[in-house]
């Protein structure tokens, strides 16, 4: 999936959304002159609109419905039947029938057109996806960091979290750095001031602290990270993500991981 075929995906979209707007407003106008015709031809033969619906083999208000009042009733296609019943008795002079099919036609485009540029915009954003998911684990230098999970341990006063770590790469990874960024945050009513001997202190939605971890190839390890919290943070339920930079400029990802800040 290209950008031009994105880009033809939603023109054709905004084609067939013109179609079929002007085919809704054709079919309304001559819906709006056979309602004229019809008005005249009531006075003339002294014949209420009501009647002529029923010679028509219609019932009354679809007459009415070809030009409605804006204020009472929205305007709104009939149906081919209905269309061809007044076709018939003013002479096809506006070709109703005509007009509605060609209606159903641009509706059906615009319905193709819709699951077209659904399909590639679900491509595009998978591709996307998938490019960026490359561009993060594919070795560049011969190294590539993952995080293979992260373990919560609540102790009295502290969080900590046990970061299991891998190499996929073929040459040592110089893990630098660890990027705990908040995502979201829920606040409880108690609140517990815990001590400041931690290792990554928690004050605000980015979050960072030094380290100086290697591995080497196809190694697998693992470290820990204590927490302490800024006063405002305590008492706090978290979402968070904790990215660790490595390599200079490389950046391995862990999954969704959930502590809080409620001490006891």
């Amino acid at each position: 999936m290209t950008e031009r075929d994105l880009a033809g995906a939603r023109a054709a979209h905004e084609g067939a959304e013109r179609r079929v707007r002007q085919a809704r407003a054709d079919l309304r106008q001559a819906g709006i002159k056979a309602k004229i015709a019809l008005d005249e031809s009531s006075r003339e033969r002294g014949l209420t609109l009501e009647r002529i619906a029923q010679r028509m083999g219609l019932q009354g208000p679809a007459l009415s419905r070809l030009n409605p009042q804006k204020e009472t009733t929205q305007w709104k296609p009939q149906g081919v039947d209905a269309y061809r019943a007044i076709d018939e008795y003013t002479g096809s002079r506006f070709q109703l029938v005509l007009l509605r099919r060609a209606l159903d036609v641009a509706m059906k485009e615009l319905k193709d057109a819709t699951d077209a540029l659904a399909l590639a915009e679900a491509r595009a954003d998978r591709e996307g996806s998938e490019a960026t998911l490359e561009a993060r684990h594919v070795p560049q230098n011969g190294a590539d960091v993952v995080v293979d999970d992260v373990l919560v341990d609540r102790m009295y006063d502290r969080v900590v979290l046990d970061v299991r770590v891998r190499n996929a790469g073929t040459q040592v990874a110089n893990i630098t750095r660890a990027v705990l960024r908040i995502t979201k945050r829920r606040r409880f009513l108690a609140a517990y001031a815990p001590s400041a001997r931690y290792d990554l202190w928690i004050d605000g939605d980015h979050n960072e602290c030094a380290v100086a971890h290697h591995l080497a190839p196809a190694e697998v390890d693992g470290f820990l990270l204590t927490l302490g919290f800024a006063e405002r943070e305590i008492g706090t339920s978290f979402t968070a993500e904790l990215s660790l930079l490595f390599n200079r400029d490389r950046t391995a990802t862990s999954q969704t991981i959930e502590f809080d800040s409620c001490f006891e």
